[in-house]
């Protein structure tokens, strides 16, 4: 994170690998909290609107520092994901799913499946922000992709359920904001889906079939429409 003229901002490391970051938006307008993940690094906090940082990483393993995506749910709970690291096929270092209920001062691991090695991206219902969608990109093991698709919680994080192949590279979900029940997610995989049932059931986008689908974006102000982006 830079200022306008190219310097740091106060206490941010020089080199910060930025990867996301998340606003309060219950924070001042002119003294916003910020979250900013730093790969391979932690979680940097703001509370003056980016002028000054401090690092946020108590609770989350050392060993994994991949700090990939953080997301607030209404209640002010923070969700970070941590990447997976090390070399698939040599050493993988598990990625994992951190809590905070006390803006970043501390992190707890949720207990995601145990299949699960590289959580990508999450979202959450607006309805019921306890209903979480879990995006993950599976692991070659025993010859077989495991660990990927889609995983569903409906108590906040606390149980999963698997609900979209764990064989496919699912980058993101997003849920449908003029109806709840429709979920879009992009995959790695040639095609976008959607689901009309919270997951239960899918059916592939027709007419996309782009190898390296990144986020689906349905828009907020015309009903039916979703953009997909992608890699390359």
């Amino acid at each position: 994170v830079m200022k306008e003229d190219g310097t740091h901002h106060k206490g941010m490391r020089p080199g910060a690998v930025c990867t996301h970051l998340a606003l309060d938006p219950e924070s001042p307008v002119n003294s916003r909290t910020l979250y900013v993940a730093d790969y391979g690094y932690g979680v940097w906090k703001s509370t003056d609107g980016g002028r000054n940082w401090e690092l946020k990483k108590r609770g989350i393993d050392p060993g994994n520092l991949y700090c990939w995506r953080i997301t607030r749910l209404p209640s002010g709970r923070l969700i970070l994901l941590v990447a997976r690291g090390g070399i698939e096929g040599v050493e993988v270092v598990p990625g994992n799913v951190y809590s905070s209920d006390d803006q970043g001062e501390n992190w707890s691991p949720l207990p995601i499946p145990r299949e699960i090695t590289a959580p990508n991206d999450l979202v959450y219902d607006p309805s019921d922000p306890n209903r979480l969608y879990l995006s993950c990109w599976p692991l070659f093991k025993d010859g077989k992709e495991v660990g990927g698709g889609v995983y569903r919680s409906t108590d906040g994080g606390q149980s999963w359920k698997q609900v979209f192949r764990e064989d496919v590279h699912v980058y993101a979900a997003a849920i449908d904001p003029h109806d709840p029940e429709t979920v879009y997610i992009n995959t790695f995989h040639n095609a976008a889906f959607r689901s009309e049932d919270r997951g239960e059931t899918w059916k592939r986008l027709e007419g996309y079939n782009f190898k390296w689908g990144h986020r689906p974006v349905p828009d907020p102000h015309n009903q039916g429409r979703i953009f997909l982006t992608t890699f390359g």
